[in-house]
């Protein structure tokens, strides 16, 4: 059902805010909150995730936006993450995975690693499943490393697989048909 755009006020709230740099909720909140309705707390909320998700504002800060889209960081994915994505995917369907590469953080970084890790993150039930699925296939591969552990086993590997549990609200995105971090 489409999202009636008079709810949104979106006109309205851009020639309120037209001067201002940001945005803060408690002003996002005094705007709709002017005259005889009074909406609450969760409307609000509700009125920021569609005014995100039709780029009307984006999000700079907790609690704080600006009008314009956000560019979405959309990485190049290695076909090595692809093929244990799917393989995965095709023995444990209804999982929750997120798979990425450590190799996405080399846009960021100045001093760029050799080695390199592929990380799958799955919900708690499934961790150990999956990680034994991928163990049987690839020599590499670790449960839950502690970071001693990382340190000493794992970051020497050319190319290892670690698999992690996956944080409940993580913020995902799909991309080339893989389930990754969002930035």
């Amino acid at each position: 059902m489409p999202v009636k755009r008079e709810f949104l006020k979106t006109k309205q709230l851009k020639q309120h805010f037209a001067k201002a740099e940001s945005i803060s909720i408690d002003q996002i909140y005094k705007f709709y909150n002017t005259g005889k309705n009074i909406i609450p707390k969760s409307t609000l909320r509700w009125r920021i995730y569609k005014l995100l998700n039709a780029g009307v504002l984006k999000r700079i800060g907790r609690g704080k936006y600006e009008f314009g889209t956000e560019t979405i960081y959309q990485p190049d994915t290695p076909k090595s993450v692809k093929a244990i994505y799917d393989k995965i995917k095709k023995n444990f369907p209804y999982a929750n995975i997120c798979s990425w590469h450590t190799n996405y953080l080399n846009e960021f970084t100045i001093h760029q690693p050799g080695k390199h890790s592929i990380i799958i993150e799955t919900e708690k039930d499934t961790t150990e499943s999956i990680f034994n699925f991928i163990k049987e296939q690839y020599k590499e591969a670790f449960l839950n490393p502690t970071k001693d552990v990382y340190h000493r086993y794992i970051s020497g590997k050319k190319e290892s697989i670690v698999v992690l549990n996956l944080i409940s609200e993580a913020p995902t995105q799909e991309v080339d048909g893989i389930n990754v971090y969002r930035i």
